[in-house]
């Protein structure tokens, strides 16, 4: 009874709250036609101008931005789910091109240091080089090791630079072995015909997005786009860049604190010194964000962090996040580079030092992304 008597009572204070409340309520006054017009227009303006003010009106995903990531590392390990392929392995005192299946042993399928790895159904495209040689060329093999085949040989005195695989055509950049004035980009079938000049000038390096080509300019360093083809070329970023990497909303690069020319940077008592700079509209000097890293190593970047060597710290493995405000140490391994990004893992190349400024690699190693769990895949140099 008594339960009944407290249920009757808020059930009347239940109702009598919400008529006062409805009672309460003021009606908010229609808007004009002009109001709705005027803030539809202002909607659509800032709109217009968030898009215009975006460095790039491409859609780029999480997925995207690894891939990018590891291809700016020379993508010289490749995994599909089902087999891996570790392009500079060292098995029974030989070197070259593993490949190893998921739970199997790894087995070595060519004698070539291997780079700018893709793997499409049973074969292997890649640029190779016989351990000893200065010449790279652009090879395919299958994963079982079978079927070697040339694709791409370099010019007289000239030598393969990186290679990238879009929209079933090769794209790769070739250099003179005996100077010092950039690469030429080209592009082929996937047999190796059909070569083509794809820029008319020597560029420092390129990265394909949807129909974009994104490159640098040799002498100025400029970061420039144009379409698949050639044309339309238009300067990007205003500011000395190398291996840039977009995460679809910022680009971040490795560049100096202060702009420079060619000749400026030529002079130079230290050209490893480098700062880490992210921009986020067109033509404009990025916002440094790292002033200690080093050009030995490139960046890699996922949804969180930038990765790089530390040049005050014999380029150590470190982690920034993206506004620069939280960093710690992820390898105490020297002279890291080549940092590539799996899921949780990341794998690098561990370079050892010689006199001056020679470096051998020395092995290859893979832990996760907070420095965790750190396996050794391979031991080059001993």
């Amino acid at each position: 009874m008594f339960r009944k008597t407290i249920a009757a009572i808020l059930c009347f204070l239940l109702v009598f709250c919400l008529f006062v409340g409805c009672g309460a309520k003021k009606e908010t006054p229609e808007k004009t036609t002009e109001e709705t017009v005027a803030e539809l227009e202002t909607t659509a303006a800032e709109q217009t101008q968030q898009e215009s003010e975006k460095l790039l009106d491409i859609k780029f995903s999480t997925k995207d931005v690894q891939k990018m990531s590891n291809w700016k590392n020379d993508n010289y390990y490749v995994s599909n789910g089902v087999w891996s392929v570790l392009g500079v392995d060292k098995i029974q005192k030989k070197y070259g091109m593993s490949t190893s299946k998921s739970g199997s042993e790894e087995s070595l399928i060519c004698e070539k240091f291997c780079y700018s790895i893709t793997i499409i159904d049973e074969w292997i495209y890649c640029c190779a080089r016989v351990n000893g040689s200065e010449t790279n060329s652009i090879i395919k093999i299958r994963i079982s090791g079978s079927g070697e085949k040339t694709l791409v040989e370099p010019q007289k005195n000239c030598s393969i630079g990186e290679m990238m695989i879009y929209d079933s055509m090769i794209y790769f950049t070739e250099y003179n072995l005996n100077n010092n004035n950039g690469s030429t980009l080209y592009c082929c079938d996937l047999n190796g015909k059909n070569r083509k000049t794809v820029i008319d000038k020597k560029i420092y390096e390129f990265y394909i997005i949807g129909d974009t080509v994104l490159y640098t300019d040799f002498e100025t360093m400029r970061l420039h786009t144009c379409t698949i083809s050639g044309e339309n070329e238009k300067l990007l970023v205003d500011d000395w860049v190398m291996n840039f990497i977009y995460d679809g909303s910022k680009l971040f690069y490795l560049g100096f604190k202060e702009n420079m020319t060619r000749k400026e940077f030529e002079k130079l008592d230290d050209l490893y010194k480098c700062v880490i700079k992210c921009v986020f509209s067109e033509n404009e000097k990025g916002e440094i964000i790292v002033s200690n890293a080093s050009s030995l190593t490139d960046i890699a970047i996922d949804d969180e962090y930038i990765y790089y060597g530390n040049y005050d710290d014999s380029s150590r493995l470190y982690r920034v996040t993206k506004d620069g405000k939280k960093t710690m140490l992820v390898s105490k391994d020297t002279y890291v580079e080549d940092m590539l990004l799996y899921g949780d893992s990341i794998i690098y190349i561990d370079l050892k030092k010689e006199k001056g400024d020679l470096y051998y690699f020395e092995k290859v190693v893979c832990s996760d992304k907070n420095g965790d769990n750190k396996v050794l895949l391979n031991d080059l140099y001993n």
